[in-house]
């Protein structure tokens, strides 16, 4: 599967689905007929509190404040949430740094929330990076800044080297 998702879904085309181009009510339907979506169902409680978010506020907060209230409208779903579980990072057995989540929904989906004009490949590279670390397969990127609601599902699923398998390249 190709994280850029170009395929037909509901006769909507998948990126308009992924960008948060369709009312939510379209977007639910849209994940009931991915049977094969992993998480569908958290997927679906955390967009319908995303949307209740964007809906509900302006564009003009500091990210932590949609992190707040998404914290509120996923409680209120009985959701289990950590907000910003720090994940290190090692080198060689030293330590080398730290990577900060903004949001992990019931330890399986990976919530980063942006207050941007659009989303770019960069926030889409933070996702990619929080997923690996955390061995997680399932994140959302949500923007709060944009003047339509914008969001993408990232699946990401780690294929290590296998044996007799090398990296090839340029030398």
């Amino acid at each position: 599967m190709s994280l850029s998702f170009g395929l037909l879904v509901g006769g909507v085309a998948d990126n308009e689905f992924m960008n948060g181009r369709i009312a939510f009510a379209q977007c639910e339907i849209l994940l009931r007929a991915m049977p094969e979506l992993l998480h569908k169902e958290l997927s679906s409680k955390i967009l319908r509190a995303y949307y209740d978010v964007y809906n509900g506020t302006g564009r003009i907060y500091p990210e932590r404040f949609y992190d707040r209230a998404m914290l509120y409208e996923l409680g209120k779903e009985k959701l289990n949430c950590l907000y910003q579980p720090e994940w290190t990072i090692t080198y060689k057995d030293k330590i080398v740094g730290k990577q900060i989540l903004d949001i992990l929904v019931a330890g399986d989906v990976v919530i980063e929330d942006k207050v941007l004009p659009a989303l770019t490949k960069l926030n889409k590279a933070q996702i990619l990076s929080y997923l690996k670390v955390t061995d997680k397969q399932i994140g959302l990127l949500l923007n709060f800044g944009s003047e339509k609601p914008e969001f993408q599902r990232i699946y990401f699923q780690y294929f290590p080297l296998g044996v007799g398998q090398e990296l090839t390249g340029r030398k």
